[in-house]
């Protein structure tokens, strides 16, 4: 792996650790405010799959930031 792949890499994985943790927040702030349909049980329930599709938000979105970075670079230099 050359330094450029490495540093696309960080980057990808920051960005979308970046959106993954807003998306979070922003979960936990709506789903704090009560009860869901008047049930806590619910509330738990989309808590759980809120952070669920967070976090597979996450992973997949490292590999494709991944991929799009990669492959700008290598436009950029056949343009050259």
């Amino acid at each position: 792996m050359d330094e450029r792949f490495r540093e696309n890499i960080a980057r990808a994985k920051l960005k979308a650790y970046k959106i993954t943790f807003g998306a979070m927040l922003l979960a936990l702030i709506i789903l704090c405010q009560g009860k869901l349909f008047g049930n806590l049980e619910y509330t738990l329930i989309a808590s759980i799959i809120t952070f669920s599709l967070a976090l597979a938000l996450g992973i997949f979105l490292s590999e494709y930031l991944l991929y799009r970075y990669d492959h700008d670079d290598q436009a950029e230099e056949s343009e050259e």
